[in-house]
């Protein structure tokens, strides 16, 4: 499967676009989280048109207004993480769980709990790292959709953006405001082994061409 990413920002609407080619019928497609609707679209790109839209809340206690943050591909499923829940548009509840998408079918097959309110997160090489809002970082096994582990490090505040680049993961840390840090984990013992200074407020983390970029919020 190939896939690239798309971050869009419209109307203060943050769309993750993941873009597969869905074996089973060699479509193309998008998968778009949208935190107000709830739902996470699929677009077949060859004309553009919506395949479905994934109420991924529907299985969950209570059901009703999700919010999904944000999304993955591996190995023909999709990965979505859902740090609030609510029964209305007012009242949510913090979730524990990430919905896993059969990107052939475009159907729900499982969820995974992988601890408070998981917010962004980033699957190569068998294993995912998932940050969550109670500063922690959970790994999970894409291949059995299990939990491994929970790192719980006292250098992590307020974890957000994840990136797995070469045998390291790469952590920005929200908590630490102006004085903006990355923390890297070494992914083979999911141990933290140092921090990088970054941007005030690092937010997002992405790769390209051997190097690593940074967003503040």
């Amino acid at each position: 499967m190939k896939k690239s990413g798309l971050y869009l920002l419209i109307s203060g609407f943050l769309l993750v676009s993941l873009i597969v080619n869905a074996s089973a019928a060699s479509i193309q497609k998008a998968y778009l989280t949208d935190p107000i609707s709830g739902n996470v679209t699929v677009i077949n790109l060859s004309d553009n048109s919506i395949v479905k839209k994934i109420r991924v809340s529907d299985q969950l206690t209570p059901s009703g207004i999700v919010i999904p943050n944000d999304a993955e591909e591996f190995n023909g499923k999709i990965y979505v993480t859902i740090p609030q829940n609510g029964t209305d548009g007012f009242t949510n509840f913090l979730t524990d769980k990430l919905a896993v998408i059969n990107a052939s079918t475009d159907v729900i097959i499982s969820y995974i709990t992988v601890g408070l309110c998981p917010q962004m997160l980033d699957i190569k090489n068998n294993k995912g790292y998932v940050t969550r809002c109670d500063n922690n970082v959970a790994v999970i096994d894409p291949t059995t959709d299990s939990l491994i582990t929970v790192i719980n490090d006292s250098s992590l505040d307020q974890p957000f953006g994840v990136l797995i680049f070469g045998d390291k993961v790469y952590i920005t840390n929200q908590g630490g405001g102006a004085n903006g840090k990355v923390s890297v984990i070494n992914a083979t013992t999911d141990q933290i082994i140092g921090a990088i200074s970054a941007s005030p407020w690092p937010v997002g983390i992405e790769a390209s061409n051997g190097k690593i970029y940074v967003g503040n919020n």
